[in-house]
């Protein structure tokens, strides 16, 4: 078999496996993009792993200052509407449920919170980390222990409407049973 490489290594005529590309070869396969489209993309606010809200938040905001165009009113609703489902996103567990409802009687450390789940720990502190990046929890860390509380107890409130759908629809579904 005739190798389609030179001794030295270079790409000869003639078939054979691809050999190094050039730039102007890389670029043909590319689709064309505006010098906006080729700037790095930020995270939305609320978004990243290990980063809380306001940290986040700054950073997205940092970045869209960059950008020429002012946002449209319909793209900062749309901004604010994705920050909040990031926040609900972040309750939509029960054990992270449980874990408001036991940090809105006060501080825990995380094995308080460990013994009420009955989950492991790696399991409440992954959860902890979630609230903790939505932004709902702070932590403190007194010499081995870490305590949870609360960033902004109106979240509370919040439950309290939830509980208040929930009871309204048990009452619409006992009176359609007649009940």
């Amino acid at each position: 078999m005739i190798s389609a490489f030179s001794p030295n290594g270079a790409r000869a005529a003639g078939p054979g496996p691809p050999g190094p590309r050039t730039r102007a070869e890389k670029d043909r396969g590319r689709i064309a993009q505006t010098p906006a489209q080729k700037k790095k993309k930020c995270k939305k606010p609320g978004v990243g792993k290990n980063r809380g809200l306001d940290s986040c938040l700054a950073i997205w905001l940092y970045c869209q200052a960059g950008n020429q165009k002012e946002p449209t009113v319909d793209a900062q609703r749309k901004q604010a509407l994705t920050a909040r489902a990031d926040i609900l996103k972040a309750m939509a567990h029960p054990t992270r449920l449980y874990i408001l409802e036991e940090l809105a009687q006060g501080e825990r450390c995380v094995c308080e919170l460990h013994a009420g789940t009955g989950a492991d720990f790696s399991t409440v502190s992954k959860h902890l980390s979630v609230l903790k990046n939505a932004g709902i929890v702070e932590d403190e860390k007194r010499g081995l222990q870490v305590f949870y509380r609360l960033r902004c107890p109106c979240i509370l409130s919040f439950l309290g409407c939830v509980e208040n759908v929930i009871q309204q629809n048990v009452d619409r579904q006992l009176a359609a049973l007649g009940r």
